[in-house]
């Protein structure tokens, strides 16, 4: 079963990240601890899901602070184009 990202950022694999991410924290959180042979294996994992959430937030991040700069360059060009 795949899980399919909510959010479209430019069809990146970060859209994947946030989705495994959770999943995969929730996952290791709930987990035995008899299932791994050294414990802080668990706690690596749950990092690695983290790390993927916080990539995820700055793709995000800058993808907004993209789309922000493409909207006020294209409002600056029609006041442009009106005042000319």
């Amino acid at each position: 079963m795949f899980i399919r990202p909510f959010i479209n950022i430019e069809r990146s694999i970060f859209a994947y990240f946030a989705p495994f991410g959770i999943v995969y924290i929730v996952l290791l959180f709930f987990a035995p601890t008899n299932n791994f042979s050294v414990g802080w294996h668990r706690y690596i994992g749950i990092s690695i899901g983290g790390l993927l959430l916080l990539l995820f937030y700055l793709k995000v991040r800058s993808y907004v602070n993209k789309k922000k700069y493409e909207e006020e360059m294209a409002r600056a060009a029609m006041e442009e184009a009106e005042n000319s």
